[in-house]
């Protein structure tokens, strides 16, 4: 279980599914070796059908799958988890308020208020007893808070500490930007900001990571003691991989 692996201080690696909707790409990312995929619903163009096929294809191969959701929202949140995702990435999470509606949608109680229907794809349409159901869902549900304003960072001690909250995630590109040097992801601001998330989440026994495609950034942060990194996404494989193919292609022909 990846929220386990997660507590337990593992350093775990997925990838983005950004615009690619088809259920068997989840499939070349476990033979691929990531160990969850993130779904971005905030920027891609996935409707329900689609997430609802994906979640359900990383289910039955084991591998994790959560979402990007685009804000926090109580009936989106339901619906994904219904689903059966295994959490979710949640950008421009500001404020300990933020924070606190997110576990609330999210987690049953006495942890959240999650709303309760329970013969659907999460419980594979055979739940158990609901009050053990209710213990084993907040165990798996991972919560991922995205630390990517000015104002995240000075918030991020009192974000860590809300019960419920797994990790704290740096997005470079967008707390870059609020920094005033947007993308440069080798900026001193930007640097000694993921070192202040890192330092937050481990004083409060939670975890940080970030997500990236760029190497050297991410081997920083693992410095920092960082531990869950989202390394790229299909869109940048595909396009890595078809400028290598031809380049290849054309060094090739000029040897023969």
């Amino acid at each position: 279980m990846l929220r386990q692996k997660i507590i337990d201080g593992e350093t775990v690696l997925g990838t983005m599914i950004s615009e690619i909707g088809h259920p068997n790409l989840l499939r070349i990312m476990k033979n691929g070796g990531f160990e969850f995929v993130i779904i971005d619903g905030e920027h891609g163009p996935f409707d329900l059908t689609q997430f609802a096929s994906m979640v359900a294809l990383g289910n039955s191969i084991g591998l994790d799958v959560l979402i990007r959701i685009p804000g926090i929202d109580r009936g989106m949140i339901t619906k994904l988890l219904d689903m059966g995702a295994d959490g979710f990435l949640v950008p421009m999470v500001n404020t300990v308020e933020e924070a606190e509606k997110l576990v609330q949608y999210s987690k049953y109680a006495p942890l959240g208020k999650r709303g309760i229907s329970t013969t659907r794809a999460h419980t594979n349409y055979n739940p158990p007893k609901l009050s053990e159901y209710m213990e084993q869902a907040n165990k798996k549900t991972v919560l991922l808070a995205q630390i990517e304003t000015a104002e995240a960072v000075e918030n991020a001690e009192r974000i860590a500490a809300v019960p419920g909250i797994d990790v704290l995630i740096v997005g470079p590109s967008d707390l870059s930007s609020d920094l005033g040097d947007p993308g440069n992801l080798k900026s001193e601001k930007l640097l000694i900001s993921a070192e202040k998330v890192a330092q937050a989440a481990r004083r409060h026994g939670k975890r940080s990571g970030t997500v990236s495609a760029n190497l050297q950034y991410l081997r920083a942060c693992q410095k920092m003691g960082m531990t869950v990194f989202n390394k790229g996404s299909e869109l940048g494989m595909l396009l890595s991989g078809a400028k290598q193919q031809v380049k290849s292609f054309w060094e090739e022909e000029t040897k023969a």
